[in-house]
């Protein structure tokens, strides 16, 4: 239904999984249709002392589990996109931990949707007591470049910043590793992380940002 290229990042020790699919714009109108609908009829998430986001919209619910199987952009979501990709960066975590695959995953899922405004950001956090965290861009704001090709003080509004958690490797000057790291998400894009490193988008000036976030705390391992 989709198709998708996957790129690992290893921007330093952790694993950044990137994967764009195509032929999503259908669902990300759905998408958005369905957050814009919610955030309309549920609490708003932000207004309850929520410190880390400011002059967005946070729906103040498990968008993923809540509305999985209800919902046919929500179940197509999990089921075609964030499932697969998931088990993919879990293999790659624990391959990397423990030289071998955890073939069934079985983990927590939490979720929320939030929509960005010009002027709208967050502060640099962590999501703590899961896994890994990922995030589904349905919608991207208009101001956009190539934040490669750019650098890092003046990088794309609307870039995802990473943070380095082990400041002690960054050298960069003798091979060392990045103090950070900043992507330039597009719609469509799914890019997972483990949660416990320190990120946060950057403001923009035109245009909307849409995500769908989820976090994972992991289980252990289903037989068969």
């Amino acid at each position: 239904m989709f198709n998708s290229t996957t790129n690992y990042d290893f921007p330093f020790p952790v694993i950044v999984q990137r994967t764009v699919f195509s032929n999503t714009q259908s669902l990300n109108l759905e998408l958005g249709k369905f957050v814009e609908f919610i955030i309309k009829t549920k609490p708003d998430a932000t207004n309850q002392n929520y410190i880390a986001t400011e002059s967005a919209k946070q729906v103040d619910c498990n968008i993923l589990v809540d509305y999985y199987n209800k919902e046919k952009c929500i179940t197509t979501l999990m089921d075609k996109i964030i499932n697969p990709e998931v088990k993919k960066w879990t293999n790659k975590h624990f391959n990397s931990l423990l030289n071998r695959e955890i073939v069934n995953p079985l983990y927590h899922m939490t979720s929320w949707a939030t929509l960005y405004d010009p002027g709208s950001w967050q502060t640099p956090h962590i999501h703590r007591e899961k896994m890994f965290t990922g995030v589904y861009y349905f919608k991207m704001n208009d101001d956009t470049s190539n934040v490669d090709h750019q650098s890092p003080d003046v990088r794309s509004e609307g870039s995802l910043v990473i943070q380095n958690p082990h400041p002690q490797s960054c050298q960069p000057l003798l091979g060392g590793w990045q103090t950070h790291k900043e992507y330039l998400p597009v719609e469509g894009e799914l890019i997972i992380m483990p949660s416990w490193v320190s990120h946060f988008p950057k403001p923009f000036k035109k245009g909307t940002r849409g995500v769908i976030v989820f976090d994972g705390a992991f289980l252990g391992e289903q037989n068969g």
